[in-house]
């Protein structure tokens, strides 16, 4: 009884944080010059590392790297002339090879932190920044230990949201819906599919290696028994735009949808358990019925290639489609700069991101948690608002 009440208390003490953290990052405005944040945090990149270690690692003897720099032999003048001399990464790569570094085990706490003959004693509490404040919390998805908890403060959050606002601007995308695919390991890919996720892999992943040398394997061939299927080439097949060529095509969803990225297409092979969700509709013998979407099952979730990307809004159905039971709450997609996040008990966390109003459209009437106040099926959302919906 008292550690479920003691489990209890934790969890409200996290979901205590997490509005305050959210009203606090909702109440700061975006900067105002993204860009020059960026530009300006890259010019002194350096300065503000030796800063950060200054204050975290040298200021602390009990602090495992503190207990690295000592065994190196490098002192906090070391490392700042170092850092001015050769640059940090130079500078870095000397302390690697030093032994001032913690490897993942190391981190996780699942090896002891040895260097030379010397143990170094460590708790998870060693890794946090004494410094960042504000209650925005996550939890590494422990699919190979218990998870690590990571706390960001308001000024962390704000450079990212720079930093995200760049590249948006980069790739023109200001006034369309887009995905960000981040490298993952496929191991840790299918053991989140299997305990109910979904993975969706977009044309032209994981076809090169880190250091931009193309894999000979073919296009996201590490990812094929995840997803049922490898890519055998990709070609530009083109559009109405060509002269003497039509638009690409795919049948899926129950629909037709338009190829995208200027024609360009992936040629799949379909393995042995792998389900084909669309084929290619085309004027041209070699692509048209090939199959443009798969979609392999693993325990209660799956792993989707799409050989295409669409242009239209059948990726936002397609997502919709592969959400938890919440996604009810919604009767249509949420306006640019909501952000609409479901939970695994049902419940919805709707954020507007924006400094204007901005109207939600539900499927039925709600309550918001955080308040109890009644919701209508239009409601209109407040200038950084935040609701936590069932």
């Amino acid at each position: 009884m008292l550690d479920r009440s003691r489990k209890l208390w934790d969890k409200l003490g996290y979901y205590r944080r997490m509005v305050r953290g959210l009203h606090a990052l909702l109440s700061t405005p975006p900067h105002a010059d993204p860009e020059a944040l960026i530009r300006r945090q890259l010019a002194n990149r350096g300065q503000v590392w030796m800063d950060l270690v200054r204050r975290v690692v040298f200021s602390n003897p009990e602090n495992p790297y503190h207990r690295m720099f000592d065994l190196a032999g490098c002192t906090y003048e070391d490392l700042k002339a170092g850092v001015e001399r050769d640059g940090l990464e130079a500078t870095l790569a000397v302390l690697h090879r030093a032994g001032v570094y913690l490897s993942h085990d190391e981190v996780k706490r699942k090896k002891p932190i040895v260097r030379g003959n010397r143990a170094i004693e460590s708790e998870t509490a060693s890794f946090r920044n004494p410094f960042v404040k504000g209650g925005m919390e996550s939890t590494s998805g422990g699919s190979r230990s218990a998870g690590t908890k990571t706390f960001r403060g308001v000024p962390s959050r704000i450079y990212g949201e720079a930093r995200r606002w760049l590249r948006v601007r980069e790739f023109g995308v200001q006034d369309r819906e887009h995905v960000t695919v981040k490298p993952a390991l496929p191991a840790a890919l299918k053991t989140y599919v299997e305990s109910g996720g979904n993975v969706v892999v977009t044309p032209f992943t994981v076809y090169m290696s880190w250091d931009g040398i193309f894999r000979k394997d073919g296009f996201a061939a590490n990812l094929a028994e995840l997803t049922g299927a490898s890519v055998r080439t990709a070609r530009r097949m083109g559009t109405s735009a060509d002269k003497g060529r039509e638009d690409q095509r795919v049948a899926w969803l129950g629909r037709v949808s338009p190829v995208g990225i200027d024609g360009y297409c992936e040629y799949l092979d379909v393995r042995p358990g792998a389900e084909v969700m669309g084929r290619f509709q085309s004027a041209e013998p070699v692509l048209n019925g090939q199959p443009a979407a798969t979609r392999k099952r693993h325990g209660k979730g799956s792993g989707i290639k799409l050989a295409f990307w669409p242009n239209d809004d059948s990726v936002a159905q397609l997502f919709r489609s592969l959400l938890p039971a919440s996604r009810d709450l919604l009767a249509a997609t949420a306006p640019r700069g909501v952000q609409a996040v479901p939970r695994a008990d049902g419940s919805l966390f709707v954020v507007n991101t924006s400094a204007d109003a901005r109207q939600v459209r539900f499927a039925r009437t709600a309550a918001d948690r955080i308040s109890g106040r009644k919701l209508e099926t239009a409601t209109r959302l407040k200038p950084y608002e935040v609701l936590w919906i069932e």
